[in-house]
């Protein structure tokens, strides 16, 4: 696989081999979880990261196929903990066979933890798997790589959407991606249009 990075200047500049954050996109929902026993990433605003950069960009590449694209505002390095923080970011998986894109979306913020794979969504995130027409939006997800699921906290709403006939909004989200399975946990509200 070739990644190819497009990086302005950093802003501190300390080098650091940056691992950006998402094979899991490989399967774009591919697992998170932020359940009641699991606290999201806080960080110290004191704590300086090792780089900085301003509109960060990635691509991976396999075989020749660009099979995943991110763009940031800005993404912040912290070896020591083996995070990355991202803000302000648009991504796009895109098959590995075809190149066509599959999901993309959206995330104001995300941390990214380099030993896990796993994925932390803050403030606001919405993914959309396109051939699906479905699209999942709230203000915290959590992706879990070794699981390949993704969770809501139980007091977060998440909305779901597929195609014109489906809606669901509640708190406690999963969604298992193998399966292409997903349920709330905790008050569950929607509509199902049926002709």
């Amino acid at each position: 696989m070739r990644q190819r990075y497009s990086v302005p200047r950093p802003v501190c500049a300390r080098p650091v081999f940056v691992f950006l954050l998402i094979v899991m996109f490989g399967c774009i929902l591919s697992g998170c979880s932020i359940g009641d026993d699991v606290e999201p990433e806080q960080l110290d605003t004191k704590e300086m990261p090792d780089i900085v950069f301003s509109n960060f960009a990635r691509e991976e590449v396999e075989n020749g196929k660009v099979v995943f694209t991110a763009k940031a505002e800005k993404a912040e390095h912290y070896q020591d903990r083996g995070i990355l923080v991202v803000s302000k970011m648009q991504f796009e998986m895109r098959s590995r066979d075809s190149g066509k894109p599959i999901a993309k979306g959206d995330a104001d913020k995300a941390i990214y933890h380099e030993d896990s794979g796993d994925i932390e969504f803050q403030d606001y995130v919405q993914i959309r798997v396109l051939d699906e027409d479905a699209s999942f939006e709230g203000k915290q997800l959590r992706y879990k790589a070794a699981s390949e699921t993704i969770e809501g906290a139980m007091e977060d709403p998440v909305i779901a959407k597929v195609g014109k006939d489906l809606f669901f909004y509640g708190s406690g989200f999963f969604a298992d991606l193998q399966a292409e399975a997903f349920s709330f946990r905790n008050g569950v509200q929607g509509t199902l249009f049926q002709e």
